[in-house]
């Protein structure tokens, strides 16, 4: 459970800072009129709205549904991280619409990891309260140092391959 956070918190928050930011960034550049464009020119900002919509919901998911296999979102991620890092790259995708809803698909599988490791760490009937709540610690710590590892990643990767 704690390696998929972590993971899945590299993956997302490297795509939040880094990749989301690159792509509107270099969308501006490279069209003089997106300028004048408030989707394109607010894009990081709508960009980081609209992952949290995603998350939102998902942490909110666990009414509806409950999965057990958290390792699917670890490879969704995966996928969903090439994706972007192609996209921060080549700028494939032009419209910000289409950034805007792959950002709340980031946050929902960011979202359900959340919120169905914990629901799993809960769940577990053979752990003593005080078990779980050294897992609960656990997990935080799993997903707190994804967001660090994701920002020197980032920072890194601003200064190298993907800087402007």
């Amino acid at each position: 459970m704690m390696i998929n956070l972590f993971i899945i918190y590299i993956f997302d928050y490297t795509i939040l800072q880094c990749f989301n930011h690159r792509s509107f960034l270099k969308l501006l550049r490279e069209d003089p009129s997106n300028e004048n464009n408030m989707w394109i020119k607010n894009g990081y900002a709508i960009g980081i709205m609209s992952y949290s919509i995603g998350v939102l919901l998902a942490r909110s998911s666990l009414f509806l549904f409950k999965i057990r296999k958290v390792e699917i979102f670890t490879i969704v991620e995966s996928v969903n991280v090439t994706g972007w890092l192609m996209q921060a790259i080549f700028v494939f995708v032009k419209t910000p619409w289409i950034l805007f809803a792959w950002l709340i698909v980031d946050g929902l599988m960011d979202g359900c990891a959340y919120a169905n490791n914990y629901n799993l760490l809960y769940e577990q009937q053979n752990l003593s309260f005080k078990e779980k709540e050294l897992g609960s610690t656990l997990l935080a710590l799993s997903y707190d140092g994804g967001i660090l590892c994701s920002g020197i990643i980032s920072l890194v990767l601003d200064q190298t391959c993907l800087k402007v």
